[in-house]
């Protein structure tokens, strides 16, 4: 396994390795300090004890690095800034590294999280994943673990700072037919997963806002969706949102919002600029009664 890399090793001579901070199915995260730099770090190492695998996954941090490249510019969006290899297999990503909880442990501390809470950070979601998206990029392996959550300072309410991370699953537009051929080649996570991802069809950005949405669903009721869309009515869901989640969700992609602005603008509580141009006519018929 990959903690064969003890703590207290330095890798190349730049990065010395302080903590375990988690395990993946192929690697392993440690807290860093780069002593050049003078600044703490996160380091993805690959595991080296199968080959193959190993081959495999060098191929997807080579992946990663090159399209978190493209994202660093968003404050929203985990920063990647250096990649290399120390020694046979120790294949490593190094990364900014973030202090808090996964918005999966939120969830799990909390059994659900209320409305505003919620809404506030998919809304910072939204924003990060229309960068994405405008970059022509599609994340593809979104679930709750891949929200980080930093506690923001607030006096009279509970709020986050959220960072997107891992895009070792994404895929530029350009390639999505090469990147999913047939369903057992998806990369997605299961119960997360568009029905167009899950079936190996053409995927894009709508298949990101089908997932945010059972994200969403799942952050406010505790669980996962069934087939059928139903809310809980005693969680007093606000209409809007009720609306956002299960537009998003659609089976069908043509009737989800076609972007992740627009998924943003219905939690704001509006259905984009239309809604605007209402508001003033509304406005002015009321000076001219």
């Amino acid at each position: 396994m990959s903690d064969e890399i003890k703590v207290g090793t330095t890798i190349n001579s730049k990065y010395e390795l302080l903590a375990v901070l988690g395990k993946g199915r192929n690697s392993t995260v440690y807290k860093g300090y780069q002593h050049f730099a003078k600044k703490s770090v996160a380091l993805k190492i690959l595991d080296a004890s199968d080959i193959e695998k190993a081959t495999e996954e060098l191929k997807r941090f080579q992946h990663e690095a090159r399209v978190s490249a493209q994202l660093a510019a968003h404050q929203g969006i985990v920063d990647v800034f250096d990649f290399g290899a120390a020694g046979a297999g120790q294949v490593f990503l190094v990364m900014n590294l973030i202090e808090g909880l996964t918005l999966r442990e939120l969830i799990s501390q909390k059994g659900r999280l209320d409305a505003a809470l919620a809404s506030d950070i998919f809304k910072q979601i939204a924003n990060a994943l229309a960068f994405v998206h405008e970059q022509k990029i599609i994340h593809l392996g979104l679930d709750p673990s891949e929200i980080i959550l930093t506690p923001a300072s607030s006096k009279d309410k509970e709020t986050y700072k959220v960072t997107v991370v891992d895009f070792g699953s994404a895929v530029q537009l350009s390639e999505v037919k090469t990147a999913i051929t047939t369903p057992q080649e998806s990369s997605g996570k299961p119960g997360y997963m568009s029905p167009e991802q899950q079936s190996g069809e053409d995927v894009d950005a709508r298949s990101d806002i089908y997932t945010v949405g059972r994200m969403m669903y799942e952050t406010l009721t505790g669980s996962l969706p069934e087939s059928v869309l139903t809310f809980p009515a005693d969680l007093q869901i606000p209409e809007n949102i009720q609306e956002a989640i299960a537009k998003s969700t659609d089976a069908d992609k043509n009737k989800r919002f076609q972007s992740m602005k627009e998924f943003a603008q219905k939690l704001q509580g509006s259905d984009g600029p239309d809604d605007k141009k209402k508001d003033v006519w509304g406005w002015t018929k009321k000076i001219f009664k």
